[in-house]
């Protein structure tokens, strides 16, 4: 089996200027290592992680969306189980004829393709994967929240943006959540972050160059009548679905006294910080699941109108 074990020091760019367009060229060698040394040359140029002919592919400190045009692979004279994998990209645009109408030269008009990558994160888990409350055996939080080590699905892209954006609106898109289904994905499981934007020119037109990724997160609810979200007019109200998206703070209700101010005791009368329904009062069964306040603390936005990333070829 074939792996990539690394990639080549030393990183190279080239820069050309054809006519108006300026055409990036980049090289970038990977080191293969074949665990049983009997993979064919056609073997190794399809080892995972490696850029597919006429892929899409994105470099840091590259400021323009590359395509992976050829791959070679060498074989180590010494190590017959390493080789160099050298791919070719560059944004040289490809020849039409006749020119498909559909293909626009305007860069604030491309659409990306999804490519999806990992990222590892850290949370608080108030509830299990299947929305069932974390507890102990004596039906209580534990006195530390379980924190959990989460890699969640990560999109990155990089947008061309017309002048007429204004830097207000691009700062407003930063951490802003998907007002409506977005890539077929319901409310506020996407986060949009921009990591970096500036002004530039890419074939002949000025413009924004935006890199930035959105971020997945969603979390079943095993009873939705106990999560409650805060409408317009500051009013409780559960939830009728069965699913939300995982950016917004999900806080569950815990107090030591119910909205009277009467203390919440157990059954020996010690005082101790107990569950609480929407209204505020303590429940009656201490043992059962508790509620849970939705809070919007991210603003939402309507992905469909600023983002143009596509999952269909």
């Amino acid at each position: 089996m074939a792996t990539i074990v690394g990639e080549k020091r030393g990183k190279e760019v080239k820069y050309t200027s054809e006519g108006p367009e300026i055409i990036i060229s980049v090289p970038v060698y990977y080191t293969i290592y074949d665990s049983t040394g009997n993979e064919s040359r056609h073997q190794i140029l399809q080892t995972g992680g490696l850029p597919l002919l006429q892929s899409s592919v994105i470099l840091d400190g590259i400021p323009a969306i590359l395509t992976c045009k050829s791959t070679s692979a060498k074989q180590d004279e010494k190590n017959l189980k390493y080789w160099t994998v050298t791919c070719e990209l560059d944004n040289r645009p490809e020849q039409q004829s006749p020119r498909d109408e559909n293909d626009s030269q305007d860069p604030t008009q491309w659409v990306q393709l999804v490519r999806l990558e990992y990222e590892q994160t850290e949370d608080v888990a108030n509830v299990d994967y299947q929305g069932i409350e974390i507890v102990n055996a004596a039906r209580r939080t534990y006195g530390a929240p379980i924190v959990r080590k989460r890699l969640i699905p990560t999109i990155p892209f990089l947008q061309y943006e017309p002048l007429t954006r204004t830097l207000d609106e691009l700062i407003s898109w930063n951490e802003s959540l998907n007002d409506t289904t977005y890539l077929g994905q319901p409310k506020g499981c996407w986060q949009l972050i921009i990591n970096d934007a500036d002004i530039g020119v890419i074939r002949g037109v000025q413009c924004w160059r935006i890199e930035g990724a959105i971020k997945y997160k969603k979390i079943k609810l095993d009873d939705p009548s106990k999560f409650l979200y805060i409408d317009s007019t500051r009013t409780l109200n559960a939830f009728a679905v069965n699913e939300l998206g995982g950016w917004q703070p999900l806080v569950p209700q815990f107090d030591y006294v119910d909205i009277t101010g009467a203390p919440i005791v157990d059954e020996k009368n010690n005082q101790f910080r107990g569950k609480i329904d929407g209204n505020g009062l303590a429940l009656a069964d201490q043992n059962a699941s508790p509620y849970y306040i939705y809070h919007e603390a991210f603003p939402y936005l309507d992905f469909n109108s600023i983002l143009r990333l596509s999952a269909q070829p």
